[in-house]
């Protein structure tokens, strides 16, 4: 997973730095609204099926042929659906391209439910190096269309048609190695047996859907293409530090922890091991990021977003409270509590829907949505680690908090140093953002390896010992 990620992210990085001197903000904002839409039809997709397929250890190869049937006749409904809504939601945003977009997005509603057993199915059995050649093929050919369309002037159908046309080969190279098919008669027997904890796990994604998407609806609606555009591109680069840190071992959590799901003890002593290692790995990429968001933006993206500085800058003070608050999940499915998910996802939502209309309505601008959206991620944070602490895992909040105090303590330091940097006389943007990563990381290692909590250099001499033995 690490090495699908890590990959993924060198693509990622790459092919978003072309596309984005190809294309302008307001693209990205047409792609943005679509993609709050398609989420929430994806949202009535999914319906906690994919969880409970990793979680439901007496599922059969029958079952499974059954659930992927229901659910892929669910997927033509909502693709259907959602093409023929695609004229209204344009008209409701009052912009004309959003209708081929949401149209060509259609098929990624059908072919994600077409897939979603068989992948979940992936995850069930562990397979996660196959799991990393699909993923990271699909990516690249993908990336190479949508630079191949962008440069000829597709607009914003650059963004989407290319993953449309990606899910079609995974869907016939997932069915080979699943062995999963369709029938003819419905088995109702397995989705009866899953609706306990997919319902809950649906509701906590309905709520979570509203807290991840009504950001953008809001400034799309109230603040045009340009602002969201703006707001969207410092959204996405901050979620990066969540896709390939957390994102390496979320997808694996799931199926690790639910053989353990009646040994609370272990999963509350190693998953605690997870989240300090997270916090510390969080607090420095907060730093970087937030002392380095100039030159981050304006080297990889173009003047054309500098506009977008300010906002992520403020965005990246939320990001190890958002590595960490993103993998609770999977301990929540882990433990069966999906119960207890919805409800930490109800009260989070709470926080973070009042931010996002005090930001937008009240303030009017994406940096006051920033400041809101941060404020809510460290409270809800919060709340969750609570919840988790002494209803799941049966243990006490103070566990969680006696974890944080050496990640806090060592991003104050951090934070001073970095501070100090940024006063050096250097005015090329490159080389500045060179020494603040070559100091913030040298600062990180000394300062975790002085204080014993990793020992970084006995990690690496392992590493390159491999690296020995493999040559």
């Amino acid at each position: 997973m690490a090495i699908a990620r890590y990959s993924g992210l060198v693509m990622t990085i790459l092919i978003s730095a072309i596309l984005s001197r190809l294309l302008t903000p307001e693209n990205y904002g047409v792609v943005a609204l679509a993609t709050v839409m398609l989420a929430l039809f994806n949202l009535f997709a999914d319906i906690g099926i994919g969880p409970a397929v990793i979680q439901n250890k007496t599922l059969t190869a029958e079952d499974m042929n059954s659930i992927n049937t229901f659910n892929s006749y669910q997927g033509l409904v909502l693709g259907v659906a959602f093409f023929f809504c695609a004229p209204y939601i344009a008209e409701y945003y009052g912009n004309p391209q959003v209708t081929l977009v949401c149209q060509v997005m259609s098929v990624n509603i059908l072919m994600g439910c077409v897939n979603a057993v068989p992948n979940n199915i992936l995850y069930r059995q562990q397979r996660f190096k196959l799991i990393t050649i699909i993923s990271l093929c699909s990516q690249l050919i993908g990336g190479a269309i949508s630079i191949a369309m962008a440069f000829h002037g597709c607009g914003p159908i650059s963004l989407v048609l290319p993953t449309a046309i990606m899910s079609i080969p995974t869907m016939f190279i997932l069915r080979y190695i699943t062995k999963v098919h369709f029938v003819w008669r419905i088995d109702w027997a397995p989705l009866k047996r899953i609706f306990s904890f997919s319902a809950f796990q649906f509701l906590a994604n309905m709520v979570g859907y509203l807290s991840r998407n009504m950001d953008s609806m809001l400034v799309g609606k109230y603040m045009g293409m340009k602002q969201l555009g703006y707001y969207n591109k410092s959204y996405n680069l901050q979620l990066m530090p969540l896709q390939y840190i957390s994102g390496v071992l979320i997808p694996v959590m799931l199926p690790v922890f639910s053989k353990y799901q009646d040994d609370l003890e272990y999963i509350q002593q190693k998953y605690s091991q997870i989240l300090r290692f997270f916090a510390f790995l969080g607090v420095p990429l907060c730093a970087l990021l937030y002392f380095c968001a100039d030159e981050l933006i304006l080297l990889f993206f173009g003047d054309q977003w500098g506009q977008s500085v300010p906002c992520f800058k403020i965005l990246a003070i939320s990001v190890p409270f958002q590595i960490m608050g993103c993998s609770s999940g999977s301990i929540f499915q882990a433990t069966g509590h999906t119960k207890a998910m919805f409800w930490n996802s109800f009260i989070g939502a709470f926080f973070t829907l009042g931010s996002f209309a005090v930001g937008v309505i009240v303030f009017g601008s994406i940096e006051a949505l920033a400041w809101g959206y941060t404020a809510a991620m460290i409270i809800t944070t919060f709340i969750c680690f609570y919840i988790m602490y002494t209803y799941a895992l049966k243990s006490s909040f103070k566990v969680w908090l006696q974890h944080m105090v050496a990640p806090a303590v060592f991003g104050i330091f951090l934070c001073v140093v970095l501070y100090i940097t940024s006063f050096l006389p250097i005015s090329i943007p490159f080389v500045a953002m060179v020494v603040k990563g070559i100091v913030g990381i040298t600062f990180s290692v000394l300062y975790v390896q002085l204080f014993g909590y990793y020992d970084v250099f006995a990690f690496l001499r392992k590493g390159l010992k491999k690296v020995h033995i493999l040559k």
